[in-house]
């Protein structure tokens, strides 16, 4: 969230269902910037999924990661 006030990118966040369900990973967020929506992020709670969210974007916007990495073959803009 820092980085995007810092760059001055448009970010939002939606609660999105669960690909792949478990009993430990129950809620899902999906983190847009600039248009662009990235993999979803997963957690045992709301808080943990839209941290996981915003770290998985973060990593893939500064090329640490690709989206290949998340299963996705390619980025789609909403």
């Amino acid at each position: 969230m820092e980085y995007s006030a810092m760059q001055r990118l448009t970010t939002k966040f939606e609660e999105v269902p669960v690909k792949n369900y478990s009993l430990v990973n129950k809620f899902a967020n999906q983190c847009t910037v600039k248009g662009i929506a990235y993999p979803q992020g997963v957690g045992a709670n709301k808080k943990a999924a839209k941290t996981r969210a915003a770290e998985t974007a973060f990593s893939i916007i500064l090329g640490f990661e690709t989206f290949e990495d998340y299963g996705e073959g390619r980025y789609y803009k909403i």
